[in-house]
């Protein structure tokens, strides 16, 4: 081979190296007809890969009990309380403009936990999870129960359980950075605020704590309490957006918490 063939051949293979390593890990680790979002069976459940929806509306994100070491694992149950046989359970991950989501799991597959009889256990073997390239990191969850008052979050088990609740809010397309200027927990019909915090540097996600007690250490009946939120985006052109206020039900099981 001549040098100029060498040359040209070692040109092409940094042109395909570069086209590689800009294609996204999803991409790369799992073929999108594998780990794109779709319907699977054993069980039956909608799982995969599939792009970040676009918008500065701010959401709750996560609900969740999080127990889960950061790296690969085989293998997490996710746990629900009983009362929720019906809700609408969802766990999320990101990573740049990826988004993985496991939803629409059918009812049969969550089974009682035997050492807690109130709660119902999903084993989720992460294979399509890992293959796709997401680690558990940043991993979400929400579980949306239909009441009288109407939609009510429950909490969600990952994995071992912990003291605290972890609520998450972040931007629609988990990008877009924003401040909390009021995080309020209050019991269901009360004006007094049990628990209030805020966060004021900009970011596109923010963790806040509760591990089920009032300001004085009291443990809180179990029943449901309320979220308040309000919360400022800084949009892509610089400006900041209007202040929004939101509220949001959340049910209080203290079971669930680690004692």
């Amino acid at each position: 081979m001549t040098k100029r063939h060498q040359y040209f051949t070692a040109l092409l293979l940094l042109s395909l190296a570069l086209f590689v390593s800009t294609t996204s890990l999803a991409q790369q680790r799992c073929p999108l007809s594998e780990c794109q979002y779709q319907r699977r069976q054993n069980p039956t459940r909608w799982e995969g890969v599939l792009s970040t929806p676009l918008g500065d509306n701010v959401n709750l994100v996560s609900f969740a009990v999080n127990g889960v070491t950061s790296g690969r694992v085989n293998q997490i149950p996710i746990q629900i309380p009983k009362i929720g046989s019906q809700a609408k359970v969802s766990i999320q991950a990101f990573q740049e403009r990826d988004r993985y989501l496991l939803d629409k799991i059918s009812s049969n597959s969550w089974t009682q936990n035997s050492t807690t009889p109130q709660t119902l256990v999903f084993n989720w073997l992460t294979n399509i999870f890992v293959r796709a390239g997401f680690d558990t990191s940043r991993l979400f969850a929400l579980a949306i129960d239909q009441e009288d008052i109407g939609d009510v979050y429950l909490p969600v088990g990952l994995g071992k359980p912990d003291s605290s609740y972890q609520f998450i809010l972040a931007t629609n397309n988990y990008n877009d950075e924003f401040i909390v200027t009021a995080f309020q927990i209050k019991k269901e019909g009360s004006p007094n605020a049990i628990y209030v915090d805020d966060n004021l540097t900009y970011r596109p996600f923010h963790s806040f704590q509760w591990n089920g007690r009032d300001k004085s250490g009291n443990q809180l009946p179990d029943g449901i309490y309320e979220l308040e939120y309000t919360t400022q985006v800084k949009l892509p052109s610089g400006n900041l957006s209007n202040r929004n206020r939101k509220y949001r039900y959340f049910r209080h099981i203290q079971s669930f918490l680690r004692k």
